[in-house]
């Protein structure tokens, strides 16, 4: 997910308040990554469209992270998966779905056990080679979650920023609070 904005009139700070102001924008941001691993997650835990959640093993949603980076003077805020559960392996995948492939059969067979319950071992053989046959012909459809996250986080970017850069203000002593 990307999206810009831009602060008017920083070039006339001296450096206390571009500090203020820098600390600001830092603390907004990790606020609306915050809301953006919220969103992201709550949104593979829930249906899309004829899909059902994009969650078996929990080790998706479990690895939605967060990280804040300044680059030459221009903050960043990165949403992503981490690698640390495995799940960066196949989030590319779950988020934009997959052209018709061979799944690995042991990544599925253990999907198959935490998403279906089989009763016996041959059921579960059963259930998996017909998600396979399913993968091999039609690929996956996506589930979009870090894109229908965007709107969620660029309808709360300007407030969010607004108040925690407000608030980095009254910190240094700019102003005083109503």
């Amino acid at each position: 997910m990307e999206w810009t904005t831009r602060i008017n009139g920083w070039e006339t700070l001296d450096a206390k308040g571009h500090d203020a102001l820098l600390e600001g924008a830092k603390s907004g941001l990790d606020v609306l990554g915050s809301l953006a691993e919220a969103t992201v997650q709550d949104l593979i835990r829930t249906p899309f469209g004829d899909k059902p959640p994009a969650v078996a093993s929990g080790n998706l949603a479990s690895s939605i992270m967060h990280e804040t980076d300044i680059d030459q003077g221009m903050l960043r805020l990165l949403v992503g998966v981490s690698p640390r559960l495995g799940a960066d392996q196949y989030a590319d995948a779950v988020e934009d779905g997959s052209r018709p492939h061979m799944p690995p059969y042991d990544a599925l067979d253990a999907w198959v056990l935490l998403k279906f319950h089989p009763d016996t071992e041959e059921q579960a053989r059963e259930i998996a080679n017909g998600v396979l046959r399913k993968i091999y012909y039609h690929g996956t459809k996506p589930h979009h979650m870090f894109e229908r996250a965007l709107p969620e986080v660029e309808k709360n970017a300007v407030p969010v920023l607004e108040k925690q850069i407000a608030q980095a203000f009254l910190r240094a002593g700019f102003g005083v609070a109503a």
